[in-house]
């Protein structure tokens, strides 16, 4: 597990794929619901994004998610996105997107700081909880300070 300062867009513009904290909510529309944070950038760089995890939380799927199209992974972090994020459900989260870096060859995923943020969690106790989890593919990127 590796740790950087930067922005996840300066990554993803690069042509890395990048992570994205989701929820488990379909609006009536069928897109999952991304109106704040890193989510509804993500829905706003990519407006068919939503349909596409509305469409895989839709069939009963709670766990992560690839979407190709826009080099992107969406990773659970909470069951509502009006609760705070669960460690439990970045736990699972995790475990499911460690076969999707295999499946699509991603040899690095920046990540944002799993439910922290938005979700309310400390990023001491989630990266406690998920370092045994990963590996230095996965790299979790904070802004840089304001300042």
């Amino acid at each position: 597990m590796l740790e950087r300062i930067g922005n996840l867009w300066d990554f993803h513009q690069r042509g890395a794929w990048i992570a994205i904290a989701t929820n488990c909510v379909v609006k009536q529309s069928g897109d999952n619901v991304m109106g704040a944070g890193l989510a509804k950038q993500a829905a706003d760089r990519f407006p068919d994004f939503p349909r596409a995890v509305g469409d895989h939380v839709a069939s009963g799927n709670t766990t992560s998610m690839a979407w190709p199209k826009g080099r992107l992974l969406a990773i659970p972090t909470k069951s509502h996105w009006r609760n705070p994020s669960s460690l439990s459900v970045i736990e699972q989260s995790i475990l499911t997107a460690r076969p999707l870096l295999e499946a699509y060859n991603i040899s690095t995923l920046y990540c944002p700081r799993f439910g922290c943020g938005l979700g309310q969690l400390n990023w001491d106790e989630v990266r406690s909880v998920i370092a045994p989890l990963v590996d230095d593919r996965f790299v979790f990127v904070s802004p840089p300070p304001r300042g």
